[in-house]
């Protein structure tokens, strides 16, 4: 790795020496991406920053000279500069709706590209400073931008599901259930597994909040089973955690709660995903109201058993696959029942995990 940063660096010195400032442009732009991707924030900002300054002194256009500061402002939304990404998409974006898309200099763009990424990460950031209204503000931009380019109704409904979760978490849900009902029915005719089984789990949620404990049960299980169609391993550990939550609040049945949670934080522990200590929280809080502790699923086996209970859910089989080892599946499992124990016998309380974006 060291001697491909190293190389890249030999060749922007040497179209800079040339004073090719596009080649150099380009050449930033795709390092600043393989840093991000590496998690070396700090070095694709200062990679970032070189490439935008590059561009300014070429022909290009403003739109192209826009592309590079969202780039910059994707970093820092990365690095959780939330407050900075949101001020600066604010100031730019009131500069570029006086532009027009079309324009004497050349572009490397299309403008509709540039102005959708810059309201999305505006969109991240609001998201990040739990700006619920403003992120719904700049979704709506969003989905009017792919409509007045006549985009498929497949990617509008996608933006529009994106603003189902700040809608519920402003109460809103007179304008939630509608979208979600328009989204699952769009996603429905196309055969998007992974779009419905996110669908469910918001609507779930939205119905939960509504008090409406046995609909939001059947919608949980519904978003599990996509989940698990669609393969989709981001959205299955956030299914089970959901489900175990409305078991445990909905339903009164912590045995399955625990099960469900206990799935969540196993996935969690073998692929390293971010919600592993929220899921053993979880549990523990379930095991407290569990009369009998002898219940809980001691081996990977049992608990599979347990959550196959609900249709398409096949946890063993994405086991199998995430960590094919049986032993350390079940030495993993071990020391999360005794890291669970072990809160359990304490006052724990339960953070909860959002529905799926």
């Amino acid at each position: 790795a060291a001697s491909v940063e190293r190389l890249m660096q030999e060749r922007i010195a040497a179209v800079l020496a040339r004073h090719d400032y596009q080649a150099a442009s380009a050449m930033a732009g795709d390092q600043a991406w393989i840093y991000m991707r590496s998690g070396q924030f700090d070095k694709a900002l200062q990679t970032a920053e070189r490439c935008i300054s590059y561009t300014r002194q070429t022909r290009w256009g403003p739109w192209t000279q826009l592309g590079d500061e969202v780039q910059r402002l994707q970093i820092l939304a990365f690095m959780g500069q939330a407050a900075q990404v949101l001020s600066d998409v604010e100031r730019l974006r009131a500069q570029a709706d006086a532009w027009p898309d079309t324009g004497n200099q050349p572009e490397t763009v299309k403008p509709w590209t540039v102005r959708e990424r810059l309201l999305d990460v505006g969109r991240t950031a609001a998201l990040q400073l739990k700006q619920w209204a403003k992120a719904v503000e700049l979704n709506t931009a969003v989905a009017g931008s792919q409509r007045a380019r006549a985009a498929p109704e497949t990617e509008i409904a996608r933006t529009r599901f994106n603003g189902c979760g700040p809608l519920l978490q402003l109460g809103r849900l007179d304008e939630a259930l509608p979208l979600l009902r328009e989204c699952r029915e769009i996603f429905d005719r196309a055969h998007d597994r992974r779009m419905l089984g996110d669908v469910f789990s918001m609507l779930a949620a939205a119905e939960h909040r509504r008090g409406h404990g046995e609909v939001a049960l059947s919608l949980a299980r519904d978003a599990l089973r996509y989940g698990y169609l669609a393969d989709d391993v981001d959205s299955i550990p956030i299914s089970h955690f959901n489900l175990g939550t409305y078991l445990r609040e909905d339903a009164g049945d912590p045995g399955d709660a625990l099960a469900h949670h206990l799935a969540a934080a196993l996935i969690y522990a073998v692929t390293g995903g971010q919600y592993l200590e929220q899921s053993v929280h979880a549990a523990a809080a379930d095991l407290q109201r569990f009369s009998d502790a002898s219940e809980v699923p001691g081996d990977v086996a049992e608990l599979c058993r347990r959550v196959s209970e609900v249709p398409g859910a096949q946890l063993g089989k994405l086991l199998l696959r995430l960590a094919p080892d049986p032993e350390a599946r079940q030495r993993r499992l071990g020391e999360l029942i005794t890291q669970i124990g072990a809160l359990a016998a304490t006052s724990t309380k339960t953070p909860s995990i959002p529905p799926s974006p």
